[in-house]
């Protein structure tokens, strides 16, 4: 070992690394497979739900329009740039708002384009607008589209096609969405939504309405609008059918765009319990 002389005139041992132990000390640079997915790569969410976006769409039909999509896109990103210049003076990174814009264009509804910028728009004024100490309240998109779903139900709905029948687009997309949770730490939410949630839609009693008027129908599910049909919202040129009387009909349909067509996990012979059936003239309603 080297020596070092103290003010007595002794010699005193004083332990210094070697070179060996230095490059055992320094912990070995992360991999670029590491890299990636770790918390720090604000590229990874945007990535994966990209490419869950375009596989859903490409087989499921999941969006309205890429059009609309965009559009919720690109103003969510031009409204992030310009309120993150405004109130903290620097342009802020995009990622966030690219999250918010593609999550409107995937859950909401509208034949109209309005809507989605206007969702758009709202995501990314609340996380500017409602914060409490340096940080926003609730997600983004979900308050923008509750708030479309209130001030607007007559022109928005929610997602209604799901991913079918199909086991592989459900173990996807949890499995990476467990993942990220998983890396910042939160999975504890995840499981614990899981377990709160463990009942099927089918598994209890369920109140469909339809509003029905001249000009519109609306249809509900436990008194919640989830869809509504004008003249307008058709395509062109074609007609409005439903001024006319019509027959109630309820059956148990199997297959088309909602589920996906049957296959070897569909379950027979199934059944439809229906508890009651009430019809009310809609001026009647309108004075209750």
């Amino acid at each position: 070992m080297p020596e070092a002389v103290t003010g007595t005139g002794m010699t005193q041992e004083v332990a210094a690394p070697t070179p060996s132990s230095q490059d055992a000390a320094q912990p070995k640079p992360p991999s670029a497979l590491s890299r990636f997915f770790s918390i720090e790569n604000r590229y990874l969410a945007p990535m994966l739900l990209t490419t869950i976006l375009l596989v859903g769409q490409l087989s499921y039909g999941l969006l309205e329009s890429f059009t609309r999509t965009a559009l919720a896109i690109s103003v969510s990103m031009l409204l992030e740039l310009v309120l993150g210049r405004l109130f903290y003076g620097k342009f802020p990174h995009l990622a966030s708002s690219y999250i918010s814009g593609i999550s409107v264009g995937i859950l909401i509804r509208s034949p109209a384009f309005w809507p989605y910028a206007l969702c758009g728009a709202v995501s990314i004024m609340s996380k500017y607008v409602i914060r409490w100490k340096g940080r926003h309240l609730w997600n983004p998109s979900n308050f923008a589209i509750c708030a479309m779903l209130l001030l607007a139900p007559e022109a928005v709905s929610t997602l209604s096609i799901q991913w079918g029948n199909d086991i592989w687009p459900l173990l996807i997309v949890w499995t990476l969405g467990a993942f990220i949770m998983y890396r910042v730490k939160l999975f504890h939410i995840t499981a614990t939504y899981v377990l709160s949630n463990g009942e099927r839609f089918s598994d209890g009693f369920h109140l469909f309405g339809v509003v029905w008027t001249p000009q519109s129908i609306t249809f509900l599910v436990d008194g919640v609008p989830y869809r509504t049909v004008t003249h307008a919202s058709l395509p062109s040129g074609a007609p409005w059918v439903f001024d006319a009387p019509f027959f109630l009909i309820l059956n148990v349909a199997v297959g088309g765009n909602f589920p996906g067509p049957p296959d070897a996990t569909t379950r027979y012979p199934q059944e439809m319990i229906v508890d009651y059936i009430r019809y009310t003239p809609l001026a009647l309603a309108a004075r209750r």
